[in-house]
């Protein structure tokens, strides 16, 4: 694009604002890691999460469009504010869609896509779900896909579900599965809610 004249200097401008931010959102990611593995303390604030998870749509769209997946979401209106921080949970949101994504990728229900939603539980908590058309959790490995180094890829280190369990863990939620009636899995985030935050 630089090379053209004239130069779209706009066009320029906003593939370079993404790269900033994108390379920003990457040194954060990294940080955030070396603390939780050094058990060092980590930012926590109120979350508007539906915020959370529009600020990371553009990477989870592309992962799912490359494998030729549609990906929907639906935000519920009036959410409190949920404990954590935003960096960790997009990761942990990142990684519960780039499974699905991986679950899908040679499946017989691509078209029928990944849906994302969000919502609020008899509890008061907060509920993320990320359903996918995949094969689902098989009946013999059950919760154990959350143990460190278990993995159904081919591929896999079979620690992302691991980490992603303790993170939202130490957030005060739960993360869980269970099996889509339609064929494949339903991970879902529970939430706490911030104490005295509003949406």
């Amino acid at each position: 694009m630089l090379t053209r004249d004239p130069v779209q200097r706009a066009a320029v401008l906003e593939i370079c604002e993404k790269i900033d931010d994108q390379a920003r959102r990457a040194g954060q990611v990294i940080e955030n890691f070396r603390k939780f593995i050094r058990r060092e303390e980590i930012h926590v604030e109120a979350l508007d999460v539906n915020r959370v998870i529009a600020d990371i749509w553009n990477l989870i769209e592309a992962d799912a469009r490359a494998e030729g997946i549609d990906v929907s979401a639906y935000y519920a209106e009036g959410l409190p504010r949920v404990r954590g921080n935003a960096v960790q949970l997009q990761q942990v949101l990142l990684n519960l869609t780039r499974n699905a994504v991986d679950a899908m990728r040679d499946g017989l229900h691509k078209r029928r896509g990944i849906r994302i939603e969000t919502g609020r539980l008899s509890d008061g908590r907060v509920r993320v779900t990320v359903t996918d058309h995949g094969p689902g959790v098989s009946r013999s490995l059950g919760n154990d896909v959350f143990h460190p180094f278990v993995t159904t890829k081919k591929h896999g280190l079979g620690v992302g579900l691991a980490i992603s369990r303790t993170i939202i863990q130490a957030y005060g939620g739960t993360l869980s599965f269970s099996d889509n009636p339609e064929g494949g899995a339903v991970f879902a985030l529970d939430l706490s809610v911030e104490q005295g935050a509003s949406t």
